[in-house]
């Protein structure tokens, strides 16, 4: 889930023609893709050196049902996979609020990576590559159940 007021992407693209590979059955609004040999949408395994893409989807009807929801699920929207076998991701710089992070510590200006089940994580100093920073915390979780604001630039 993205956290609607907290979505400021005026300065990226939502791009919307990528297909999302069959064997993705289930989706998360937040999530993170990579593409495959064959050039559609996956989940990120967090492969090092891989670009990662985030979803982004607009369902119709009240945006709060649709929390926990799968985008791969109805109600359709503008942009839904169940609708289009397309995805939406964004590219270019943003800051969100999702609830796609991994268990960790979290402190604001720390940077990000994306996990092998294709969600934001700690960045490990030391051991992970520079390369494979997606972003920095912007507003770290208040709790387990809180979202984790980022900035991607």
């Amino acid at each position: 889930m993205i956290k609607f007021d907290s979505r400021y992407f005026n300065n990226a693209y939502r791009v919307s023609d990528g297909k999302l590979a069959s064997t993705v059955t289930t989706l998360y609004d937040g999530q993170w893709l990579m593409r495959n040999d064959s050039d559609e949408f996956v989940i990120h395994t967090g492969t090092t050196a891989k670009k990662g893409y985030m979803t982004i989807s607009s369902k119709y009807g009240n945006p709060v049902n649709n929390i926990g929801t799968p985008i791969t699920q109805g109600p359709n929207g503008r942009d839904n996979v169940t609708s289009t076998g397309k995805v939406s991701v964004l590219v270019g710089p943003y800051r969100l609020a999702t609830d796609q992070y991994e268990t960790g510590t979290y402190h604001a200006g720390d940077p990000l990576k994306i996990s092998e089940n294709g969600k934001l994580t700690p960045f490990v100093v030391g051991t992970d590559k520079e390369y494979d920073i997606v972003g920095h915390v912007y507003k770290a979780p208040a709790s387990a159940s809180d979202v984790l604001v980022f900035v991607h630039e």
